[in-house]
């Protein structure tokens, strides 16, 4: 993953947190994906390292591989805001907020 600059998700059904895409932008990869396939993402702190496109639309998914290798997209960093969002004690703090709304 270090040495991509793409990691292309052609999920177009599932649930749950996409972790392989968290895994790809921490490691400052972009991530093609259709709408389905980000189910459980932040796309807004993700910023600019995630490109989603409307399921079922492979053609739209072909064409934003092709504009973000001619467009060189890739070469932004991963933002602050997805660090600060998937950080380990940010995610345990949501966790430990859910858990503790269950117990009461």
């Amino acid at each position: 993953i270090r040495t991509s600059h793409l990691m292309v998700n052609p999920v177009a059904t599932g649930a749950g947190v996409q972790t392989k895409i968290v895994d790809c932008i921490s490691l400052g990869t972009d991530v093609v994906a259709a709408r389905s396939g980000i189910q459980g993402i932040n796309e807004t702190a993700c910023g600019t390292k995630l490109h989603c496109v409307t399921d079922d639309d492979w053609h739209a998914f072909v064409n934003k591989v092709i504009e973000i290798q001619q467009r060189r997209l890739y070469l932004s960093p991963s933002p602050d805001a997805f660090f600060n969002t998937y950080s380990e004690e940010s995610v345990m703090a949501t966790v430990l907020s859910a858990l503790n709304a269950i117990h009461r």
